[in-house]
């Protein structure tokens, strides 16, 4: 006689798991598989700063560049990108354990596509810079980055709206090299 197919998924026939347990068994299986490999969650991984629970403000960003919008763009950035990766607990004054220097090496953008009307459409942006972690209790430098460079075209007809998105992909690539501690 022919078992019927089990519609719920609890079990199969003769009490072999069902599909949906089978799944779960397998990412279960991967699960763990990944963990040995090195794999792990990036909020767990220490920085070159610990564990995460220091404190860090910006001392200061350097930029040689005529867009005075910049400074700001790239504070608000790092300060996100610092407490999403919990490298740190972000301050905006007073003490802290530590304090980063960014600067800005260069910065370029440019509308590469125009309307009739003479509207860009399309900017093209480069960003290299690099960032410095001093130890507030003795200005100790602690680390310092490679000379991050990131460039990109957005489709956007404002050039601050371009390098508010590369600025953010330069601080997480910045960021994501303070993760990297061997």
């Amino acid at each position: 006689m022919l078992s019927r197919p089990n519609l719920k998924g609890n079990a199969g026939p003769a009490g072999q798991p069902g599909r949906p347990a089978l799944f779960l068994l397998l990412i279960a299986l991967s699960a763990l598989m990944a963990g040995g490999c090195g794999y792990g969650f990036a909020g767990a991984e220490p920085t070159v700063l610990g564990d995460g629970a220091k404190t860090m403000k910006v001392r200061g960003v350097e930029n040689p560049t005529t867009y005075p919008w910049l400074n700001q763009i790239l504070r608000s950035n790092l300060r996100d990108e610092i407490g999403a990766r919990q490298v740190a607990t972000w301050v905006d004054s007073g003490d802290s354990d530590y304090s980063i220097q960014l600067n800005v090496t260069s910065f370029t953008i440019r509308g590469s596509m125009h309307t009739q009307a003479d509207v860009t459409l399309l900017y093209t942006a480069a960003i290299t810079m690099q960032a410095i972690v001093y130890q507030e209790s003795d200005n100790t430098e602690v680390w310092r980055s490679s000379l991050v460079t990131y460039s990109d075209s957005y489709e956007t007809y404002y050039d601050r709206s371009a390098a508010e998105q590369l600025a953010k992909q330069a601080i997480n690539m910045l960021v994501g090299e303070m993760r990297n501690i061997f």
